[in-house]
């Protein structure tokens, strides 16, 4: 009987979890597409151009603040518009003819390559805001962020079915109560502790129901009956 009860309640919590997680993918991906969606389209041999003629201009330190954030917004304009272009693929996998498929390596190696990049770019920053003018160090930020193009500065993006994630989490959650609540008074029987007692006299079961999480690991604790 306890293994059919483990089966059920395992199989149960399983698909509570893993609808859950589902949905907050489903969720993330579409913020995703809105996000990369709103990037210039460029094709493979646009965004390889690109990316050769941005690389050289990565390696030469920026004379100034205004040209530290035009290059930044390039990167991240161009990393915008690489992912858009794989989302959208010029060719299906049955039709490569007169295709050069190392384009498509060029591309995908966009947004990892320039991460790397960027962050040793970065270190030009703290000298040029040091030594130039603060009105005009401001003013080239406020027009480099309203370009949008940094993934830490665009809008939020809202998508159909974002309100219910935490839902069905928080349901995922409760229904699972039940299942170890059952298990607790199984294991306080194998202990050959009174469940009456322990249910309604320990104040910590109904803590450690609710957290059950956490209470699986902690509760009922390695004690014996005359404890």
């Amino acid at each position: 009987m306890q293994f059919k009860f483990y089966v059920v309640a395992i199989a149960c919590v399983v698909g509570l979890l893993l609808n859950a997680i589902i949905q907050g993918v489903k969720v993330d991906e579409a913020k995703n597409g809105i996000r990369v969606e709103r990037n210039e389209t460029l094709s493979y041999e646009q965004c390889a151009a690109r990316a050769a003629a941005l690389r050289k201009e990565l390696e030469t330190p920026p004379k100034t603040a205004e040209e530290y954030f035009v290059v930044l917004d390039k990167a991240y304009a161009l990393e915008g518009s690489a992912q858009k272009a794989m989302r959208h693929p010029p060719v299906t996998w049955s039709d490569r003819t007169g295709r050069d498929f190392r384009l498509d390596d060029a591309v995908r190696s966009i947004p990892i390559s320039f991460q790397g990049m960027l962050t040793e770019y970065a270190k030009y920053l703290g000298p040029l805001a040091d030594k130039a003018d603060l009105s005009e160090y401001q003013a080239a930020l406020r027009r480099y962020e309203a370009k949008g193009h940094d993934p830490l500065k665009q809008a939020p993006v809202s998508v159909p079915g974002e309100d219910r994630v935490m839902f069905w989490w928080y349901l995922a959650h409760l229904l699972t109560i039940p299942f170890v609540f059952i298990h607790f008074v199984i294991r306080l029987r194998e202990k050959g502790l009174k469940v009456f007692h322990e249910v309604f006299g320990n104040p910590m079961f109904p803590v450690w129901l609710f957290f059950w999480e956490i209470g699986l690991f902690r509760y009922p604790v390695d004690m014996s009956p005359m404890e």
